[in-house]
């Protein structure tokens, strides 16, 4: 396969692109869980006698 015409570069971006966007895309969100889940365990290590409910907060 040839790279250098616009056939060639729209065929890698079809059979590549799609499942770099979606590992993109799942890299993201669990990004944001474990900063999420960082955070919960910075809390409970300043308050070792309290349990993090849900929303992170102490009951």
């Amino acid at each position: 396969m040839n790279v250098l015409n616009a056939a060639g570069f729209v065929q890698m971006l079809a059979n590549f692109g799609f499942p770099i966007v979606i590992t993109f895309y799942l890299l993201f969100r669990f990004e944001k869980r474990i900063e999420r889940i960082e955070h919960l365990l910075q809390e409970s290590k300043e308050c070792p006698g309290s349990t993090p409910t849900k929303e992170g907060k102490d009951e």
